[in-house]
């Protein structure tokens, strides 16, 4: 059981199915949906399909979220005119019941300190002493009768004590609304599925 998601080496060393796209992790989080009774490639799918903009309230804190990079933009300190999605993440590995994405960089700055990686390879070999790793992971999960849930997974990597106590720190701030966006997220690819099985 981990304490606010920082996961000790002791509890990383027993963990059950850990993200095989990092080193180690020191940081983890998850959230389930309700089940419901839809093949799991296509509740893949529809992650695939999902968008931020496709929810009010996900898309009025994301770009509450972006407005220090927007303001960084005008005053000419940064050139990050991507709107933070799930387009950002780069694609790790796909499969029938599952999708993990990759991020790089340092998320605590202003501007996110997105450093995006071109693919797998990159990513997996991408070493920075002033940034994390981060990979999302979506896992359907079999129920009994043919249901399933949809699991988002959150594993962070830190190569240092330095960056693990940045992130710390901007995780307290963020923590309630980030859990808002990802428990959202889950409940709008659900719910889109039960409208179109209706």
């Amino acid at each position: 059981m981990t304490f606010l998601g920082i996961v000790n080496s002791k509890e990383y060393k027993t963990w059950k199915h850990p993200t095989p796209f990092l080193p180690c992790f020191h940081f983890h989080e998850i959230h389930e949906s309700e089940s419901i009774k839809v093949p799991a490639k296509e509740i893949i799918q529809a992650v695939k399909d999902f968008e931020m903009s496709d929810d009010f309230f996900i898309k009025t804190l994301s770009k509450i979220r972006n407005v220090p990079t927007h303001l960084l933009n005008k005053l000419g300190r940064t050139n990050n005119n991507q709107e933070f999605g799930l387009k950002t993440f780069t694609p790790l590995n796909e499969n029938s019941h599952e999708i993990s994405m990759g991020l790089t960089g340092r998320f605590w700055q202003a501007d996110l300190g997105i450093i995006h990686q071109s693919d797998l390879e990159s990513f997996i070999n991408f070493d920075d002493h002033k940034s994390a790793k981060l990979v999302l992971r979506f896992l359907v999960r079999e129920h009994l009768n043919g249901y399933h849930s949809l699991v988002t997974e959150t594993f962070i990597f830190f190569p240092n004590d330095n960056v693990k106590k940045k992130f710390t720190f901007y995780w307290f701030i963020i923590r309630p609304a980030s859990g808002f966006i990802r428990k959202r997220a889950l409940s709008v690819i659900i719910n889109k599925l039960k409208n179109k099985h209706a």
